[in-house]
């Protein structure tokens, strides 16, 4: 089954709802699951939406999948 990238998080994650991703105590290990995945395996609309759920800004402010990952693992581990 192919899972898009914020169910990925969440099951890889062990965290049970969507939602919770939002939760500060999973912030470390998201960013741990997201240093560890293969960026290509998600589209950028997939990355942007991600960093748009994650962190409430706009997800203008990424331009590729690079640098959304690595705009999220920044913000997570604030």
């Amino acid at each position: 089954m192919n899972h898009g990238l914020l169910d990925e998080l969440a099951l890889k994650g062990g965290i049970p709802y969507l939602s919770d991703l939002r939760i500060p105590r999973y912030r470390k290990r998201l960013a741990n699951l997201l240093a560890a995945m293969e960026v290509e395996k998600y589209s950028l609309r997939e990355w942007q939406n991600a960093v748009e759920y994650l962190t409430g800004k706009s997800q203008d402010t990424v331009k590729n999948a690079e640098e959304a990952r690595a705009f999220l693992i920044d913000y997570l581990i604030q």
